[in-house]
C-alpha cells in the first residue's frame, strides 16, 4: 500500500468526521441545550460515528493489501 492511498483515506475520514460528527453535534447541542439529553448525546454520538469510521477505514485499507 502506498502513501498516497493512506493520505487519501485519511483525508476522506477527516471530511467524513467533519460532516457527520462536528456539524450534527453542534446542531444537536443547540437543539437539546436545556435538556438532560445534551450531555450523553454530545458524548455518544461522536463516539459511535468515530468507531464506525475507524472500522470502515480499516476495512478499506485491509481490502487494498495484496493477496498472498
Amino acid at each position: 500500500m502506498d502513501t498516497d492511498t493512506i493520505y487519501r483515506y485519511g483525508l476522506s475520514s477527516l471530511f467524513f468526521g467533519f460532516v457527520f460528527v462536528l456539524i450534527p453535534t453542534t446542531f444537536l447541542s443547540f437543539l437539546f441545550y436545556d435538556t438532560p439529553l445534551c450531555g450523553p448525546l454530545l458524548v455518544f454520538w461522536p463516539a459511535v460515528v468515530v468507531i464506525y469510521c475507524t472500522f470502515l477505514i480499516l476495512d478499506k485499507i485491509n481490502d487494498l493489501k495484496p493477496d498472498e
